[in-house]
């Protein structure tokens, strides 16, 4: 495919000195061309087999005879490729959904009208039906930037397709280079905030939001992208404030205009659960399995669903769904769903299953197998059920308890094994005789996005040099030496644990955390494990859907007695998070 290079090196049409007037950009520059050479007898019948064939070729199309009306304009293209006869093609091609067909006769003939823009707007169309999102953004960009292409539809696929191939640079670049024209193209809005806030500006996308005047009383006249937009206003506001219910009625607003989207209905249920609206955000929650943006594997079943008026001796298997810290959380319900439903088999993802085999001892923990589909292998079982609805079952039959300030539904779920821990509890007793708290300053995955809810370790300098406590790193994605290389002032406080690798090892990072004092961690896997084992525990993150509209700052968790939660937006900018921090852990030890 030769477009790669546009979305690879753009800085290439950026920077030409090309005359971009000069550009035969249009039907008339083209064809003018073939008017102006001697006409030959020869071109004067390839002229005239043209004209019969275009004209046979359009009463057939106005008849809606796609098929014939094609055969019609390819005998016309052989005669004369003019950019009108393209166009047509391109109509028959899409109604009769050849879409293959179509992209692979216009890459054929590209060296015909690679000086002509509506071609690349063509080409980028037929590359976008078949889901070739590099063809399709970079003949869109190539029409854009070269030939000057404002048709709304061009700039869609362009955008949307960009945004699949994660280009969120190049959105934002071309898409601020032509917002003054964003009045007259609804996809250049869309595509300019998309790309402020995948690169972490999202002040610049407020301000541009306030230029363009979305209010919630007029979303509906920006048409078809007003949903989209009100859905990234609410992500805007959850990751520049604390307004989790201004967030929440632009997520309503989304799902209003567009009660048919799963993933507007699924970021509407984040809200309505992070805002304590649990039943109905439980209920929307079930969209996620509707949305492309849901990465995880779905499982395919002969066997039904579950649903709340199974009989409560029926076999259920319990089957994963995300990520490790989600999967925990959800986990944390199952002592719960068990006094409905105590026939489960759990097939955990493979990192837990040891440890959940060691904590449910008395329920069948076995590795989940897929083959081809993600279809069950196994049917011994009557029901099935990922754990995300599993845990919003018991979530909602809970619900008016967690609107208690001081309810939380467990102390701890999950249990080590006892060798392992008991190595930890003679390696660390050796090392010191201070409090020993594990700490967990980010995740082991940053993206620009997801940076603002996490720290650096020289954020935390004040606590971590305090000689009253000792320090366990609980950082997955680093070993001891490079730790003590990079950060040699924190040594005397930070106990050398060896080699542990606790991103792939969860039994033994579980073994490590059951002999902590206390944790400190940012919302990711360790704050998990730690809530599970009953650790004290200390978590800041953006309020998110395991505190169910908790946001005081030190509140008890909903879910774990022993957890703490710190509402921040944006950890590395929060001027009071270590000082807040450093003292309620040092009030937590001496009283």
């Amino acid at each position: 495919m030769i477009f790669k290079a546009f979305i690879v090196t753009p800085s290439y049409y950026f920077n030409s000195d090309k005359n971009q007037n000069t550009k035969k950009s249009s039907l008339n520059n083209f064809d003018s061309q073939s008017n102006q050479k001697n006409k030959s007898p020869q071109k004067e019948r390839q002229q005239e087999a043209y004209s019969n064939s275009l004209k046979k070729g359009k009463i057939k199309l106005s008849q809606k005879d796609f098929k014939n009306a094609k055969k019609d304009f390819l005998s016309a293209f052989s005669s004369n490729k003019t950019i009108e006869i393209a166009h047509l093609l391109s109509t028959c091609f899409s109604n009769l959904k050849e879409y293959k067909k179509a992209s692979e006769f216009f890459e054929q003939n590209l060296h015909h009208y690679s000086e002509i823009g509506p071609y690349w707007g063509i080409l980028a169309l037929h590359h976008y039906l078949i889901e070739d999102e590099e063809g399709a953004a970079g003949a869109a960009f190539k029409a854009i930037e070269e030939f000057n292409i404002q048709i709304p539809e061009i700039w869609k696929i362009f955008v949307y397709s960009a945004k699949k191939l994660n280009q969120v640079d190049l959105i934002y670049d071309i898409c601020k280079k032509h917002s003054k024209l964003s009045h007259l193209n609804p996809y250049i809005i869309e595509g300019y905030i998309t790309g402020c806030c995948s690169t972490n500006n999202y002040e610049e996308a407020n301000d541009y939001i306030k230029s363009i005047g979305l209010t919630k009383d007029n979303a509906l006249r920006f048409g078809e992208i007003s949903s989209s937009l009100c859905t990234m206003v609410a992500a805007i506001l959850e990751r520049t404030t604390n307004d989790i219910k201004e967030e929440l009625s632009w997520n309503f607003l989304a799902n209003k205009l567009n009660p048919d989207n799963s993933p507007i209905r699924w970021n509407l249920s984040l809200s309505q659960l992070k805002n304590g609206q649990i039943e109905v955000g439980a209920n929307n929650y079930e969209a996620r399995f509707n949305c492309k943006e849901f990465v995880s594997p779905i499982k395919k079943f002969r066997k039904p669903k579950w649903n709340k008026n199974i009989t409560n001796d029926s076999k259920i298997l319990l089957w994963y769904e995300q990520g490790i810290g989600d999967e925990l959380r959800f986990l944390s319900a199952l002592p719960f769903f068990i006094e409905d439903f105590p026939n489960v088999i759990i097939e955990p993802s493979d990192k837990l299953l040891g440890l959940l085999q060691n904590s449910f001892s008395k329920l069948e923990v076995r590795e989940s197998v897929f083959y081809e589909g993600y279809t069950d292998q196994k049917e011994d079982f009557d029901y099935h059920l990922p754990m995300g609805s599993m845990f919003y079952y018991v979530v909602e039959k809970y619900k008016d308890k967690f609107q208690e300030k001081d309810f939380s539904l467990l102390e701890s779920f999950l249990e080590a094994d006892h060798l392992r821990v008991n190595y930890w509890k003679n390696k660390l007793k050796g090392l010191t005789s201070k409090p020993k708290i594990g700490f967990c300053w980010r995740s082991g995955l940053i993206t620009p996005d997801r940076s603002r809810e996490y720290s650096t370790l020289d954020d935390w300098k004040t606590l971590l040099t305090q000689e009253d406590f000792s320090f366990v790193s609980l950082q997955y994605d680093i070993d001891y030496q490079d730790f003590t290389n990079f950060h040699p002032y924190y040594s005397n406080n930070f106990l050398e644990t060896g080699f542990l690798d606790q991103k792939n090892d969860i039994e033994g990072a579980a073994s490590l955390i059951s002999n902590l004092d206390f944790v400190i961690s940012a919302g990711s896997s360790p704050s998990m494990i730690s809530n599970g084992l009953g650790i004290p525990t200390l978590v800041f993150c953006s309020s998110n859907l395991h505190w169910l509209g908790r946001t005081d700052k030190f509140s008890k968790c909903p879910l774990f007695k022993n957890s703490y939660i710190y509402p921040t937006f944006n950890a590395s900018k929060d001027p009071n998070l270590v000082s807040d921090v450093s003292k309620f852990i040092n009030r937590y030890f001496t009283t």
